[in-house]
């Protein structure tokens, strides 16, 4: 049963579309139903800010919020290294080794600590909540 289960989200993951609209700035992903921000990078923040900066953005409306660990997953591209982000994707700090990016997803050991994914080899990391890292808001598409 897990067998199947693995190859149905692999399966899901490959038919994965994940196209950027250069007028918007924005990156859909058609599997998921989410929008992704992609106009700038935001870094450099903690996990109170990146929450609080998510909460206000009003690109293109509003309905923004700080991703969880698996939304963030799912945009890495393993297949590449340096970034391992989907191609869509232009704004990614790759200037050094802190490209992790904020999830909202709390580390279930230290509920001062959240999870971050990295987007420099595609792995997760999780820090304490002072930490400074990047931010990718999220929402949903109506």
């Amino acid at each position: 049963m897990k067998m199947v289960l693995l190859i149905m989200i692999m399966l899901s993951v490959l038919d994965a579309e994940i196209l950027r609209n250069d007028h918007t700035k924005v990156v859909k992903d058609t599997t998921l139903n989410l929008e992704w921000e992609d106009d700038k990078v935001t870094k450099n923040l903690n996990y109170k800010e990146a929450i609080k900066y998510c909460a206000n953005l009003s690109l293109r409306g509003s309905g923004w919020k700080l991703p969880t660990q698996e939304q963030l997953r799912s945009i890495v591209d393993k297949t590449n290294f340096y970034p391992s982000i989907a191609s869509a994707f232009t704004q990614t700090t790759m200037r050094d080794s802190n490209s992790m990016y904020w999830s909202s997803t709390i580390y279930e050991f230290n509920k001062d600590a959240a999870w971050l994914v990295g987007f420099w080899g595609g792995g997760d990391h999780y820090s304490t909540m002072k930490y400074k890292a990047n931010v990718r808001c999220v929402r949903k598409v109506q």
